[in-house]
């Protein structure tokens, strides 16, 4: 499965997402962590794979070709990368609403966790 891990940028509570990943990936046997270079959540995501080995892939913005709009175009690649979404608050955050509202668009299983 191929997951996305955002949410806010000043999510901070590692062992609330290693638990929820942990449970959430258990009876799964290959895992691909799909990432951006933000901070908080996606960051602690990174850390997560990291430490489960699992693969992940960053995705970086090219705001030398896309300018103000190179956030948005990181969360199309995000979601055309990705089949499901977990996402550890900061749905006020217009990156994160962005890029929840192209997943639930795309059809991608969603999960939203509480922090």
């Amino acid at each position: 499965m191929r997951i996305i891990i955002a949410g806010s940028e000043k999510f901070d509570n590692y062992e609330l997402l290693k638990s929820k990943m942990d449970t959430m990936t258990k009876n799964l046997t290959k895992v691909v962590v799909i990432s951006s270079a933000a901070k908080g959540a996606t960051k602690l995501g990174q850390r997560w794979a990291f430490e489960r080995m699992h693969l992940y892939v960053i995705h970086h913005p090219d705001k030398g070709k896309y300018g103000t709009k190179a956030g948005k175009k990181v969360n199309d690649w995000l979601v055309g990368d990705a089949d499901s979404i977990v996402v550890f608050g900061g749905e006020q955050e217009e990156s994160v609403k962005d890029l929840l509202m192209k997943a639930i668009n795309k059809g991608l299983k969603t999960r939203r966790v509480e922090v």
